[in-house]
């Protein structure tokens, strides 16, 4: 079963970008830049969610509206954002509207699924504390009132950096605690204490939400992404003026953000290390589907322990080996950046670019901006003649830090890019750390050549190393593992854990980091 989709979101945004064109707004250059095809119209119709209906702007007309349909898909944050701040003849609800649904939809696009139907598995007391209770959903631990859930009832599971409105009367108990980010007021989720008990996120029961009514039966119910049918946003810092800088679009589709799970969702893919079982009513299952669970041995007849009855389980062969060898780094706290070599089909061309967490940046004319200036200290020049040099596109992702950014915990005295992923924008994938460092080590030798400067990577603290071999064989000694000192502050954000010759990645942030973040 697919993600829930309204249709009139997909129309409007596919109408706003004609609108633009056909007032004049937007030449059709731009709107060429800002659209793709067939196939990326498709996706975005796929990925989209409920975003509410927007009424479609009178001059435009439903031929005009096909037109666009058949032959372009659009970025929806560059047509929202040009809407509003090029001041076209759009009422100002509308507009609200728009910027409202842009923040939702960068929320989707941001990768993150912050809203989800999960399984609770624990409930459990907390000390001195009879109202509320502790639960534990998948990796997380959450308070949830006493009585609201028994372990194996479902959830709407919002994560933190959750966004709720509060003109959405399901969030009003929230209101104590609103703020007023990007001017809609609202609650944001982070990491609290309630009676010392540590809680991260928000457990709601599901039947408050009828969005997420007619995919409950679904199979693919945990992989489904409700952030968008409830209209949930991310919540981010805001950037400022010296990040800010003038865009030329949305993060290249041709690119692929670095961002690592956390290891709160990921605890059968980190730590699922043997055989389970779960018991399965088969009444309902046609035989054919019995027959192939069968087959693939998911399915066993056996009694557990020596005083048990056989009966029918669901079997789930492992996830995870305790053999798989990591690197493990430090994670930096500063802002995300990426510089990106993508060769033409001549011998001569190629393309370069410089983009934040979100944004492809104009490099004329923007020169004041920290990323576009560090770029082009050489590190531009450095990676193209790398890719020229090897036939292969690149990019290099990690983190700028210095004055002025994210506080600079780490006191650096000028602006500092730290490598922590490369992208192969020929093979779409991220290389291995092994890979990464063969590859880091031939564009640093460039730089002895004169070309450039050097790469410098974040901090490793081990380059190859096993959970157990750290101490770790659950999420909690995990997440204490997290706690430390990064270069010079006592408490740092978090580590990163990639796989030596694989490419599974995850996260684990610092829970004393989260607490002290305002």
């Amino acid at each position: 079963m697919g993600q829930p989709l309204h249709k009139d979101a997909f129309e409007a945004i596919h109408s706003a970008a004609k609108a633009l064109h056909s007032v004049g707004v937007i030449d059709k250059e731009t709107l060429d830049d800002m659209t793709g095809g067939i196939a990326e119209a498709e996706e975005m119709q796929k990925n989209l969610q409920h975003y509410g209906t927007i009424d479609v702007p009178a001059e435009v007309t439903r031929e005009a509206i096909a037109e666009l349909e058949a032959g372009n898909g659009t970025r929806v944050s560059t047509v929202t954002e040009l809407m509003v701040d090029l001041e076209t003849e759009v009422p100002a609800e509308e507009a609200e509207k728009l910027r409202r649904q842009n923040l939702v939809n960068e929320a989707m696009a941001d990768g993150r699924k912050l809203v989800t139907v999960r399984e609770i598995s624990e409930i459990n007391d907390i000390p001195g504390a009879d109202l509320i209770k502790v639960a534990s959903v998948e990796g997380w631990k959450v308070v949830v009132k006493a009585g609201e859930f028994q372990p194996g009832d479902k959830c709407v599971f919002f994560e933190v950096d959750s966004y709720l409105p509060m003109d959405d009367e399901r969030y009003k108990f929230l209101e104590k605690n609103a703020t007023n980010w990007q001017n809609i007021p609202g609650a944001r989720l982070k990491t609290i204490r309630l009676r010392k008990q540590l809680s991260q996120g928000l457990a709601l029961p599901v039947a408050m939400f009828p969005e997420v009514q007619p995919f409950l039966e679904s199979e693919e119910l945990r992989d489904i992404n409700f952030t968008g049918a409830l209209g949930i946003m991310k919540w981010e810092k805001i950037i400022n003026a010296q990040l800010a800088g003038m865009a030329k679009g949305s993060f290249p589709s041709f690119l692929r953000k670095s961002d690592q799970e956390r290891c709160q969702n990921m605890g059968a893919a980190i730590f699922g290390y043997d055989v389970t079982y779960s018991p399965i009513d088969l009444t309902g299952i046609p035989a054919d589907a019995i027959v192939a669970m069968e087959k693939k041995g998911e399915l066993a007849y056996i009694a557990l322990g020596p005083a048990d009855q056989a009966r029918m389980y669901r079997v789930k062969q492992p996830t995870a080996s305790r053999d798989t060898r990591y690197e493990v780094s430090l994670k930096m706290d500063g802002s995300s950046m990426t510089v990106y070599c993508r060769l033409g089909d001549a011998a001569d061309a190629s393309e370069v670019g410089v983009c934040s967490r979100n944004l492809d940046l104009k490099l004329e004319g923007n020169e004041d901006n920290s990323f576009v200036k560090i770029a082009q200290e050489g590190m531009l020049e450095q990676l193209e003649a790398y890719c020229k040099q090897t036939g292969r596109s690149f990019a290099v992702q990690g983190e700028l830090m210095g004055p002025g950014i994210q506080g600079n915990r780490e006191a650096l005295k000028v602006n500092t890019f730290y490598v922590y992923n490369i992208f192969d924008i020929g093979s779409g994938e991220f290389l291995t750390p092994t890979e990464r460092w063969e590859v880091l080590a031939e564009m640093n030798s460039l730089a002895d050549a004169g070309i450039g400067k050097y790469f410098q990577h974040v901090p490793i603290l081990h380059t190859n190393v096993t959970l157990a071999e750290l101490g770790i064989t659950n999420m909690d000694e995990l997440l204490k593992f997290a706690e430390g000192p990064s270069m010079v502050n006592n408490v740092r954000e978090g580590v990163v854990f990639k796989e030596v010759e694989g490419n599974q990645q995850f996260k684990a942030i610092s829970n004393l980091y989260l607490e002290q973040e305002k």
